[in-house]
């Protein structure tokens, strides 16, 4: 990550969204409608963390999914896509799915704000809100980056700088965020190995103390979660960093 940055012409830095389009067209459909609309829109997560890795890198950038998040409630989703399928599982929460016309769905989340979680995944309360306040409920810094649909990264959280300096940490307080999914902890381990980053020492502490909530996660997911561990490059890294931080029965 350190060297030259490909930065825009305000200085700010981009990704190059047309690799992205070349690989989920109807991404750019989905922009352009809720723009069209009027409503703010970006693409969120791993698919800009990974735009910015694999630009450094010279790996090919083909993301396997992209988030979507949009000032538009799910209502309004719905109502700019009557041509097509729209799964409206996690409406209640701000998330419905868009289908594509080549079946692969694409996740368009509401930007929300999230309060109580009363069974340590799910929050009891959710309120419509605004970008800024959206990533600062997610997980990682590293995973809490946006952009534009022209390319511009949005930065509120300083993923950035981890990115630059490969650390795995949470957005805002640590206990605090795994105490809203303690899945989180597993997932910290994840892409530790997956990007070959360190979890940084409050966010390592923070699992330390709650690792034994693990156990109120249901099999399944952690079954699922061990399972991604094992399929990165480093999953023998992996398993040593989940006996370390107290994760292992």
């Amino acid at each position: 990550m350190h060297g030259k940055r490909d930065v825009g012409h305000n200085g700010r830095m981009r990704i190059d969204m047309e690799k992205l389009y070349a690989a989920h067209p109807f991404a750019r459909e989905i922009l352009n409608r809720l723009k069209g609309a009027g409503h703010r829109a970006v693409i969120v997560g791993g698919a800009v963390r990974d735009a910015l890795l694999t630009s450094r890198s010279g790996k090919r950038y083909a993301p396997e999914d992209v988030d979507i998040a949009t000032s538009a409630p799910p209502k309004e989703v719905r109502r700019l896509f009557p041509d097509r399928k729209v799964l409206t599982v996690g409406e209640s929460f701000g998330v419905v799915v868009v289908v594509a016309p080549d079946g692969r769905g694409y996740e368009v989340a509401t930007f929300r704000t999230e309060e109580g979680y009363a069974d340590g995944r799910r929050p009891d309360r959710v309120r419509w809100g605004a970008l800024e306040e959206d990533v600062r409920r997610r997980d990682f810094t590293v995973n809490g980056l946006a952009a534009t649909p022209e390319g511009e990264v949005i930065d509120l959280v300083g993923g950035l700088s981890d990115l630059a300096d490969r650390i795995i940490r949470t957005i805002g307080d640590p206990e605090r965020r795994f105490s809203e999914d303690y899945l989180r902890m597993l997932r910290a381990v994840r892409f530790s190995c997956q990007l070959d980053f360190e979890i940084e020492e409050e966010t390592r502490a923070a699992i330390r103390r709650h690792a034994a909530k693990i156990k109120e996660i249901s099999c399944e997911r952690v079954r699922d979660e061990l399972l991604r561990i094992l399929a990165t490059p480093r999953s023998h890294q992996g398993i040593l960093l989940l006996s370390e931080l107290e994760l292992l029965p």
